[in-house]
């Protein structure tokens, strides 16, 4: 049990000091050994007070970790944004026009 909190410890560290480049796939990853985590000590196990403050450390990162993810989250809104409306203005020149008629789109 200890070698996987410190594991957390260890892994949630490097995230923190490269969190300039950090991409959703690593937060992803941390995301998942937390849970596996949390799933452990949920059985009940006796845990240390060097591993509690190991636990301690993990939950200070949490708000530059939550900044990042907000981050993350906003840029793939505008991202699904920006194709929906691209969507939209495709499909008012895409509209099904029978196969002898003309469209002329004229612009003042």
């Amino acid at each position: 049990m200890e070698d996987i909190i410190f594991e957390l410890y260890v892994k949630t560290k490097q995230v923190v000091e490269q969190l300039d480049h950090a991409e959703s796939d690593d937060l992803l990853a941390l995301i998942e050994l937390r849970e596996n985590v949390i799933n452990q000590l949920e059985t009940g196990l006796i845990v240390s007070e060097e591993q509690k403050q190991l636990l301690r450390d993990i939950g200070g990162f949490d708000e530059v970790l939550l900044a990042k993810m907000q981050l993350l989250k906003d840029e793939a809104s505008q991202g699904l944004n920006k194709l929906n409306n691209n969507r939209l203005q495709k499909q008012v020149y895409e509209q099904a026009y029978a196969s002898e008629s003309y469209f002329i789109d004229r612009r003042e």
